[in-house]
């Protein structure tokens, strides 16, 4: 049986996806992920639902392999659905995405 040690967050990934503010502390440990390519998906898609405000990062243990600012595009759309419409009413991609 392998033992292996939790990273600094405390948990088993490999690679992290997190927040920070803009001298590089972190605000918030988002999630973690053991696959490479799905943690790039990941990050790419989380960048489109935070502020440009937030900075995310995506960790491979303690090495930074990405760094970007949110997009808001889906974000403000995503808001404005919220306050117009049922929450059940729509799928929930719909109306998110430019037809």
């Amino acid at each position: 049986m392998i033992f292996r040690k939790p990273n600094f967050q405390g948990d088993y990934f490999v690679h992290a996806i997190d927040i920070v503010d803009r001298r590089g502390k972190l605000v918030d440990h988002i999630g973690g992920i053991n696959n490479v390519v799905v943690a790039n998906v990941a990050f790419e898609e989380l960048r489109h639902y935070h502020s440009k405000n937030e900075v995310l990062i995506l960790r491979d243990g303690a090495r930074v392999m990405r760094r970007s600012r949110g997009f808001d595009r889906d974000r403000e759309r995503l808001m404005e659905s919220r306050r117009t419409s049922d929450t059940w009413e729509k799928d929930d991609d719909e109306g998110l995405w430019p037809a």
